[in-house]
């Protein structure tokens, strides 16, 4: 693994906790935090499906 892969990595875990603690802040819905945190910039990932929406996004607003 390369430095920039790393700073990806870190970068898109910031993201996310960020959004996260901002739809939890702003009282959203479930349904609307999840729209909240899709992250389309991430979506090239080749896991963005498996990995993103059906494991992070989940576990992220179940912990904040």
């Amino acid at each position: 693994m390369r430095r920039a892969d790393i700073s990806h990595s870190i970068a898109y875990l910031e993201e996310l906790t960020g959004l996260a603690r901002d739809a939890r802040a702003k009282g959203l819905s479930a349904d609307k935090a999840r729209e909240a945190l899709e992250m389309k910039d991430y979506s090239d990932y080749s896991m963005y499906e498996s990995i993103h929406l059906q494991v992070n996004i989940p576990a992220v607003l179940n912990t904040q």
